[in-house]
């Protein structure tokens, strides 16, 4: 903790030297202000602005603000962003000033490129326009599912929201909303994310080149900023669709300077389940229901003290429940019994920031956040003896419960010395609560307790900081210099860890339309995450380092080359490598669910992993027609020394090829088509090669059945892992490949302005030609015909989702 002490110091002190610095440059005037949009006041994000008689430049940050020099004098600013009429503001600039700039939103097809618009490497942006266009699973348009349609990114198992990129694990990846943390993002068992569409105004991925402000994750960092409410007027939107409904109302509380938004969103799939089954159940003699659903809000205030002050209060809440509950009487034994199983998972998430202007070059945002992950899985079981003579009720419960807590400060500075430099620096503290797992047994019997346990990890209180420094430098002749050190330490009981990340980014434009990018990120990450891998609920684990579980870190050298013309055709090719260390798995066997005295034990730690690939996107954003072709080649890899006999293996979502084509089609004002295409290599798997007859072990060479024509290729002979409790014999761990995955998509919308508001009716079809993809497989025995009464085994495959229509109906207004 000192030792980040003293670099934050030590980063303040220089900041201030290029304050003074830049106080010796020639006279200049700042302008800064912010860019809105005209119609609702919502702040834009990366909107580009330069200005044309001396073509220096800037963009508007996380916060729409800008701050850009220039020589005092007659002034033509031009501004880009996507979806939006160009715009020019002339004017006579004396002295430093403020202004707000608006913009208005285009049906044309205008594209305008301009030296801040180049592309970033390792940059990903999705605009919530395409969002809303891209055909939909059940109707709920997803954005994380969307996401997966980019190259680099890779999704888990078909239909599900988890995202790999680049080699990395689903914990690897920073999930921002409004600044806060979150730790699970999945709905409805990971077929949906917990981020709502009609909430969100821009999304950010990172998955390479990461600037110096973001830590605590080795993948990607996905950054999604809400919307913040109409300044204007007020507005509204509803939806409804075969999983769910959504409701959007917006608008001031004083106009023009302080505005709310409220997104709810809730399945109704209960509504429907748990009635009847309840009838179901009935007519089968016993009693009971079935019933699930998940909820979203987010909610968000801001008000303008001032041209320098502004509040911003931000606030998330998600939860999923699943129910189900059996009864049975048996009238002769005159006895009723009762089982029940519930799982649930909640997020909540809390950010208030205040954005300060101390000057027209230094913007400052301090953030407070809470955020809170929850989850709980319950199984209880009740039986009554209906005879008064002989009356007993028993009563058995078996809960488990895990949480994580945070709690933080963050203060952020920019800088603007001039327009060739910006300085950007800030320091972190954040304060963890780990509770790694509360396993409740309790027995009655005629209210009497027989046995009443609860094995309660004890809470686990840990402290993280950072502080990191960032320098973009326009050198001059098409180069651009990103620099910056990012500091982090972690602290848990008398174990503490400190890291020093470098990163590095150049950028070289070779030509108007062509430039070259080279990055070198270093990350590490603090918290590990221990989940159940098969098919089920989302059994999930936060825990910190430990003495014995290190953290995790990584390295990423990557390059590449960017075409992109003022026609809206865009190329880019980048190639990547990545080195991790720290990693964890489960040991053959463990799991955090088996009771043990620490999860420590039941992990192979120090596990290494390392994956390299080349990502090709092809991009048209203008016309009627508009879209990408996406394809990413990769390979990953896995090493620990207790799995796999201490071999390499690949990852579970090792994936050679994987091709994603998306099409937008504009047939008129009023209909709108889209279809999407994609193909992945199969996902790895361990495959049984054979088995013993006896479940005596240690097992006898002679005694080994190896399956006879399997219905998939056996991979070759690898590491032999007996498991005493089924005598099956598995091959090298993750050496058989599934089948290969595509699917087709197709969606249309029509939509019609009435007097009052604008309707649309989507109709969207999954898995248009009905592709059986394997969602797992596994393996059962099989006797053989008559005569040979010696057991073979077969694989089955498990395919998910047929071909799927949904339909939705929306308004706004």
């Amino acid at each position: 903790m000192k030792q980040l002490c003293k670099i934050a110091g030590w980063l303040s002190c220089w900041s201030l030297c290029v304050q003074v610095l830049a106080g010796q440059t020639p006279r200049l005037a700042t302008l800064n202000g912010y860019v809105r949009d005209a119609s609702t006041g919502e702040t834009l994000i990366g909107c580009s602005i330069v200005e044309m008689h001396t073509q220096k430049g800037t963009s508007s940050n996380e916060y729409g603000f800008f701050s850009l020099s220039l020589p005092p004098g007659q002034v033509e600013l031009r501004l880009a962003y996507p979806g939006f009429s160009t715009r020019t503001y002339e004017f006579w600039l004396k002295a430093d000033s403020s202004v707000n700039l608006l913009m208005e939103t285009s049906t044309l097809e205008e594209v305008v490129i301009t030296a801040e618009q180049k592309p970033k490497l390792g940059t990903l942006e999705l605009s919530v326009g395409q969002l809303q266009a891209l055909p939909a699973l059940g109707g709920e348009r997803d954005l994380l599912r969307s996401l997966q349609l980019l190259p680099g990114v890779q999704g888990g198992n078909e239909g599900t929201t988890g995202l790999y990129v680049r080699g990395g694990g689903a914990d690897q990846n920073l999930m921002l909303l409004d600044d806060v943390p979150l730790y699970n993002v999945s709905h409805l068992f990971g077929f949906f994310s917990t981020f709502n569409a009609d909430a969100i105004k821009h999304i950010t991925l990172i998955k390479g080149g990461f600037p110096a402000q973001y830590g605590g994750r080795l993948s990607s960092v996905l950054d999604i900023r809400t919307k913040e409410g109409n300044l204007y007027k007020f507005s509204g939107k509803g939806s409804l669709g075969i999983v769910a409904a959504n409701a959007t109302l917006e608008g001031p509380l004083q106009k023009g300077k302080s505005s709310f938004i409220i997104s709810a969103r809730r399945t109704f799939l209960d509504l429907f389940t748990r009635p009847f089954t309840a009838v179901q159940r009935r007519n089968e003699g016993g009693g009971g229901s079935l019933g699930y659903f998940f909820y979203d809000l987010n909610a968000k205030a801001n008000y303008i003290f001032s041209p320098n002050d502004r509040l911003i209060l931000s606030v998330y809440a998600g939860k999923d429940r699943f129910q189900n509950r059996l009864e049975e009487v048996d009238e002769q034994a005159n006895d009723r019994s009762e089982f029940e199983q519930a799982v649930s998972w909640a997020n909540t998430a809390l950010a208030l920031r205040w954005n300060h202007l101390f000057s027209p070059r230094l913007f400052v945002n301090t953030t407070a956040i809470f955020g809170r992950y929850h989850l709980m899985q319950q199984h209880r079981t009740k039986y009554e003896l209906l005879d008064p003579d002989e009356y007993r009720k028993d009563e058995f419960l078996n809960e488990y419960q895990s949480n994580i807590q945070d709690v933080g400060l963050k203060t952020a500075f920019e800088f603007y010395p001039d327009h060739r430099h910006l300085l950007r620096w800030g320091i972190q503290g954040v304060h963890h609560r780990f509770l790694p797992g509360i396993r409740t047994y309790r027995q009655q019997s005629n209210q009497q307790s027989f046995a009443d346990s609860s094995q309660a990890s004890t809470p686990i209180p840990a402290w993280e900081a950072r502080a990191y420094l960032g320098h973009e430098w326009k050198i001059g002749a098409g180069l651009q210099l990103s620099s910056g050190l990012h500091a982090s330490a972690f602290g848990v009981g008398d174990t503490q860890y400190v890291a020093l990340e470098p990163r590095f980014i150049l950028n070289w434009q070779l030509s108007p339309v062509l430039h070259f990018q080279a990055a070198y990120t270093r990350m590490r990450q603090y918290l590990h995450l221990l989940f159940n891998t098969g098919v089920g609920f989302p059994l999930e684990l936060w825990v910190p380092p430990t003495d014995k579980v290190p953290p995790q870190t990584a390295w990423q050298l990557a390059g590449g080359l960017g075409w992109k013309q003022h026609t809206g055709w865009e190329v880019s090719l980048e190639g990547y490598y990545k080195n991790m260390q720290g990693l964890i798995e489960f040991k053959e066997g463990a799991s955090f669910l088996i009771e043990s005295n620490s999860w420590e034990e039941q992990v192979a730690p120090n596990g290494r992993g390392w994956s390299y690939g080349a990502e090709l996107l092809i991009r048209k954003q203008s016309g009627r027609l508009n879209g990408w072709l996406g394809y990413t080649f990769s390979r990953t890899y896995r090493q620990f020394k207790e799995l796999n006999a201490g071999k390499k293996f690949p990852f579970k979502y090792d994936r050679t090829h994987d091709v994603d084509l998306v099409l937008m089609y504009k047939c008129s004002p009023a209909i709108e088509m889209s279809a999407i295409w994609v193909y992945s290599t199969g996902n790895a798997f361990t495959m049984v090669e054979g088995f013993f007859p006896t479940l005596n072990y240690p097992p006898q060479p002679n005694q080994f059945i190896a399956l006879n024509e399997p219905t998939i290729p056996p991979p070759t002979p690898g590491i032999i892992r007996p498991q005493p409790t089924e005598g099956l014999i598995y091959g090298s761990r993750n050496g058989a490949r599934m089948p290969a995955y595509h699917r087709l998509d197709y969606s249309i919308s029509f939509y019609k302005q009435k007097r009052t508001y604008k309707r649309s009716w989507i109709i969207s079809i999954y898995n248009l030609y009905n592709r059986k993809n394997p969602y797992y497989i596994f393996f059962e025995y099989q006797n053989e015909p008559e005569g040979n009464s010696e057991p073979r085994g077969k694989f089955t495959q498990v395919s998910l989702f047929p071909i799927i229509p949904s339909v939705s109906y929306q308004i706004e207004f």
